[in-house]
């Protein structure tokens, strides 16, 4: 046996009563207001909207919540050379929610925005020059980035160790990466460590390669090494003219 079908809910209002409701209204609520219907479900509100559009009725003086209609954003939109112009006959704020609400509801009704000014740029964020003497806080942040863009992955331990970063060159292979900087002219670059606890004058002791299995070196010309640890086992200090082999790139355009 067939469900019975619901019957529709029978018409109150005349066609001639809903195009004076909608010419007087300014929302589908209001259009309800005044053909006495209390309720405002989505079936009748379906229904009205299904027969005003058989009949040809205009509703884009509607505005809902709304204090503009979609005739009045029409003719700003035609009418202004602005965002600025627009808002203002609209009766809107100039500010990003109301730009950006006014704008998407025109893009909804197909207008034709073209020709409006699109909105002023920010200006330009004023920073310093490029300065050798922050290499040293740059290179950790250049190395994650080098080794991340090689498909490896850098990671920074959490607590004191040999090496500044532990690098995943490949599954299960992990190796500790210890970072240098170098803005001498010489290219002389310091390998090794002091003696924990001890003074600036205090002996430095070579890393161990089992601990630090490369050195990432930047020098002053943003050139940039990576050497073995055991290509410098049982060293305190390099000059980086002698690694030339070990060249792998340039981060000069960090310099502008």
């Amino acid at each position: 046996m067939r469900p019975a079908v619901p019957p529709r809910t029978r018409r109150t209002w005349t066609d001639d009563e809903l195009r004076a409701a909608i010419a007087g209204a300014r929302s589908w609520r209001g259009v309800l207001r005044d053909l006495g219907r209390n309720d405002s479900s989505a079936g009748v509100v379906r229904g009205m909207k299904r027969r005003a559009s058989e009949l040809g009725l205009d509703t884009s003086h509607f505005t809902g919540s709304r204090r503009w209609s979609d005739a009045q954003l029409r003719a700003a939109v035609i009418e202004s050379t602005s965002w600025a112009s627009a808002l203002a006959r609209l009766g809107c704020g100039d500010n990003a929610e109301c730009r950006a609400s006014v704008r998407g509801h025109a893009a909804r009704l197909g207008l034709d925005i073209s020709h409006l000014e699109p909105a002023a740029l920010p200006p330009a964020v004023a920073l310093g020059e490029p300065d050798l003497v922050h290499l040293r806080n740059a290179a950790q942040t250049f190395a994650m980035a080098w080794f991340h863009m090689r498909g490896a992955h850098p990671s920074v331990p959490v607590d004191s160790r040999p090496y500044d970063l532990i690098v995943e060159v490949g599954p299960g292979d992990f190796r500790g990466v210890q970072i240098k900087t170098c803005i001498s002219e010489s290219g002389e670059v310091t390998v090794a460590p002091r003696v924990s606890g001890m003074r600036k004058s205090g002996p430095r002791i070579p890393y161990d390669p089992v601990d630090v299995s490369m050195f990432f070196i930047v020098d002053r010309n943003l050139d940039v090494y990576l050497i073995p640890g055991i290509a410098i086992y049982g060293k305190t200090g390099i000059s980086l003219a002698k690694y030339e082999a070990y060249w792998v790139g340039s981060a000069r355009c960090l310099m502008g």
